[in-house]
C-alpha cells in the first residue's frame, strides 16, 4: 500500500489491515492498557467495546508488548517464527539493527537451508539507521540471507511471513528500541491466503529494490 508521495522522499510504502471479529476485542485491550498507563484513565465501559463481528476463516492473535507490561513477547515471539522456519522467511523492517539472538536465528536459519530473505529501508530513511543496518550484512550474507535495500520510497512496512502460512503484521521494527523499549502491537496470523498475499507483496517490492551482494 502506497501511503502518500512526499517530494523529498517519493512513495511511503507501508502495510496494514483491517481486521474484523474477535480479535478487535484484543486490539481494544491493548489500547485500554496502554491509554491507563499513559494517563491514568479507565476505559473499560462497556460502551466503547462494541459487540465484534462473527469469527471468520482466518485465525488471529494480537501481541503486544512494551513497558506497560514489561515484558518481550514480540522479540521472542520473533525468535521463536524465525527457528521454526523450514522453507523460507520474508522478514520486512524498516529499522534494522537487530538485536543478537535475532541475527543468530536469520543466519541459522539459512545455514539449515531456508531461503531467508530480508527487506529494509534504504537510502529514503535516516541515514544512521541504514549504516547501523549495514554492519549485520556481512556475516548475514555469508550464511546466505538475501538482503534487499527499498529504494522506490520510504519503507515503512513491519511484516513477517514464514514458510507461506503463518504471517506477523504489526508496527515493531526489528530494533532494540521498538522490540524492548517502544509500545508496540501486531497481529499474527495463521493464513495461507494471507502469507502468499504478503509474499506477492515482497516480490513486488523487490522490483523497486537493490540487492546487497556484498
Amino acid at each position: 500500500e502506497y501511503l502518500g508521495r512526499d517530494p523529498n522522499v517519493g512513495y511511503w510504502r507501508d502495510m496494514h489491515l483491517k481486521i474484523r471479529g474477535p480479535a478487535v476485542l484484543q486490539l481494544q485491550q491493548v489500547f485500554v492498557e496502554d491509554w491507563y498507563y499513559a494517563t491514568g484513565a479507565n476505559l473499560t465501559q462497556a460502551e466503547i467495546f462494541p459487540r465484534p463481528a462473527e469469527d471468520g476463516p482466518v485465525k488471529a492473535q494480537v501481541v503486544a508488548s512494551g513497558p506497560a507490561r514489561d515484558r518481550e513477547e514480540m522479540h521472542w515471539l520473533m525468535f521463536a517464527a524465525l527457528n521454526e522456519a523450514r522453507e523460507t522467511i520474508h522478514l520486512t523492517t524498516s529499522y534494522f539493527v537487530p538485536p543478537a539472538a535475532l541475527v543468530s536465528a536469520l543466519e541459522a536459519a539459512a545455514y539449515r537451508g531456508v531461503r531467508v530473505r530480508l527487506m529494509v529501508a534504504g537510502k529514503m530513511t535516516y541515514r544512521w539507521t541504514v549504516l547501523a543496518g549495514r554492519s549485520y550484512y556481512a556475516s548475514l550474507l555469508d550464511a546466505g540471507v538475501e538482503i534487499y535495500e527499498y529504494e522506490r520510497g520510504l519503507l515503512h512496512s513491519k511484516t513477517l511471513t514464514i514458510d507461506g502460512h503463518w504471517s506477523l503484521v504489526g508496527t515493531a521494527n526489528v530494533d532494540a528500541r521498538s522490540l524492548f523499549l517502544n509500545f508496540e502491537v501486531a497481529v499474527a496470523i495463521y493464513d495461507r491466503r494471507t502469507a502468499e498475499q504478503l509474499e506477492r507483496e515482497f516480490e513486488k517490492d523487490v522490483a523497486d529494490a537493490r540487492r546487497i551482494l556484498a
